[in-house]
């Protein structure tokens, strides 16, 4: 991939992580503090419950995402648990 199409990926991955999910997973600040330390596995279990949606009530706002927009924030976890 493209680096400066996988930094744009992330940068919207961060962006809808913010909107979408810091309300739950912590307060979003500056810098990797405000996002939990999701493990390979949570962020895997995240990924496959908001793509199948086997999770509407701990996780009903994937439903307001789409499939691109969901690959987005997990990919941003992704990377920042890698970087980490």
């Amino acid at each position: 991939m493209n680096r400066q199409i996988l930094l744009d990926k992330l940068e919207k991955g961060k962006i809808l992580y913010k909107v979408h999910c810091s309300s739950c997973h912590g307060i979003y600040t500056k810098g990797v503090e405000g996002i939990p330390n999701f493990t390979k596995i949570q962020i895997d279990n995240y990924h496959m419950t908001a793509l199948i949606g086997m999770d509407p009530i701990n996780h009903a706002v994937a439903k307001k995402m789409s499939t691109e927009q969901v690959d987005q924030v997990i990919s941003f976890l992704r990377f920042r648990t890698v970087t980490k």
